[in-house]
């Protein structure tokens, strides 16, 4: 089953959750919240149009949900980035930004530049990070691939 949820979602999130101060916190069926969806939809047409689908089987549970981690913590990965010897001699110097998918099996993959000054610089970062292993996330105590993203520095020692 396919559930509508744009601004929506926000809305009874605000709703549930009350403010600090409120002690009476509303728990509210998928029955009560259909019912809300079906009134909002009918009163104000338009709330919904730009919306995208939500499968009701993928919400996480934010009790049982995490996100992935570095395996064996984040030294073993610096130590793995090597500074590219060219570039060294050259100077270059510069942060590198990567996001990537961390899949349930604890391996990294499609890479997306965000920020770097070169193809080599990226090319160390990422693959130190395919090197790597990690602990997947998990959504409702079930492994699930994440987005991640990692930052390292290249700086010289003058």
């Amino acid at each position: 089953m396919q559930l509508l949820f744009p601004v929506f979602s926000f809305f009874l999130l605000i709703s549930c959750s009350g403010s600090k101060e409120s002690t009476n916190q509303k728990n509210w069926t998928f029955e009560e919240a259909n019912a809300l969806y079906v009134f909002t939809k009918s009163t104000a047409p338009g709330t919904f149009k730009d919306a995208k689908y939500l499968d009701i089987n993928e919400v996480c549970n934010t009790d049982s949900s995490t996100y992935a981690v570095l395996e064996n913590g984040s030294r073993e990965l610096l130590r793995k980035i090597g500074y590219p010897p060219e570039l060294r001699r050259n100077g270059v110097e510069g942060r590198v930004r990567v996001e990537f998918t961390v899949f349930e099996n604890g391996r990294a993959g499609e890479f997306k530049k965000i920020l770097s000054p070169s193809y080599e610089l990226t090319r160390a970062v990422t693959n130190a990070i395919k090197d790597s292993k990690f602990v997947p996330a998990f959504c409702n105590r079930k492994k699930v691939d994440s987005s991640y993203q990692f930052e390292f520095t290249f700086k010289l020692a003058y």
